[in-house]
């Protein structure tokens, strides 16, 4: 219902009554064009203050400087708030695995967790005695990460090919992202589908890439752009998902741990060791650009694994995202 602000008293005066009916009819008529323009300025003006303020929302919604502590800023395609594809930020997306109970995937989880057990030496077994003070928001976080590795992508699944298509949007520029095709090939999927690719942590790893084109949006297109030149062998996608399991490693096998009660946070200490292995790798592949082979990216790869387990290399993974 629109609000008109029309001036003036329609109701007939004196002097009106004096003039004939043709003379009233025509001022009210007058008077009602008058009021029927208003009114569509007003209908006009209304709906573009509401594509505005759509837009506004859009840009909010993607700048995650509130949510992450980053003062960059990411141009995800605003047009494409008004199409299928609208791009999602990790805040949203990760509330929305966040409202999941995962009674199969937690027995998964728990299966895992015996195996494990049962192959820890003696050494850390007696340290634990001494560690088990953990808090339950850490442990209760530290399990919503495990659980999400078991949550397989599913492009019928809404959510899941929102995430996707995001990243896609956002790395090509392109304006549309179809559910299956050879398309996913230019950011680094080997198939049609990126579901075999992500079989090894579930939606985590997409969860992680969006985190990264949000927070840190010139650096992952410049980690992008190296990737796509030309004498680069290995593929962008299976390179982070590759991280991402490194990092989930990490946590599972509890060196993490004391990152986490020091910070008391888990998601943000854990997002912050992807980006700070992006960029030692990002570093490395910088330095021999000449190189840049699948052979050479895997062993770049496993030496950040290999020394990634002591707490000092971990500091120091986590002390570079004030280096992005």
């Amino acid at each position: 219902m629109y609000e008109l602000n029309v001036k003036g008293d329609f109701s007939p005066t004196e002097a009106d009554n004096k003039n004939d009916a043709s003379v009233n009819f025509t001022k009210f008529v007058d008077e009602e064009e008058k009021k029927e323009k208003k009114r569509k300025n007003s209908k006009k003006n209304k709906n573009k203050n509401n594509r505005d303020d759509l837009k506004t929302e859009f840009v909010k919604k993607n700048d995650e400087n509130e949510y992450l502590g980053n003062k960059n800023t990411t141009n995800i395609i605003i047009d494409d708030v008004y199409n299928n594809n609208e791009p999602i930020n990790f805040k949203t997306a990760f509330s929305y695995f966040s409202s999941f109970e995962y009674k199969e995937e937690q027995e998964l989880i728990n299966n895992e967790k015996s195996l494990y057990a049962k192959k820890k030496s003696l050494i850390k077994k007696i340290c634990e005695c001494f560690y088990n003070t953990i808090p339950q928001k850490i442990k209760n976080e530290k399990n919503l990460i495990s659980c999400i590795t078991k949550v397989k992508y599913n492009d019928i699944i809404d959510m899941h090919f929102k995430i996707l298509s995001s990243i896609y949007i956002f790395f090509t520029q392109e304006k549309e992202c179809p559910k299956k095709g050879n398309h996913w090939e230019k950011i680094g999927f080997q198939s049609k589908t990126p579901q075999s690719d992500l079989r090894s942590v579930g939606m985590l790893a997409p969860l992680q890439m969006l985190y990264l084109l949000c927070g840190y949006p010139s650096f992952s297109l410049s980690v992008y752009k190296l990737f796509c030149s030309q004498n680069c062998e290995w593929l962008f996608a299976v390179t982070l998902i590759n991280i991402t399991q490194i990092c989930y490693h990490l946590l599972r096998d509890e060196y993490l741990d004391q990152f986490f009660i020091k910070n008391n946070e888990v998601i943000s200490v854990f997002n912050n060791l992807y980006i700070g292995i992006i960029y030692n790798l990002n570093q490395y592949l910088l330095e021999n650009k000449e190189s840049l082979t699948a052979e050479f990216i895997a062993e770049c790869l496993e030496k950040i694994k290999k020394h990634s387990t002591s707490s000092s290399e971990i500091d120091a993974l986590l002390w570079n995202i004030k280096k992005v």
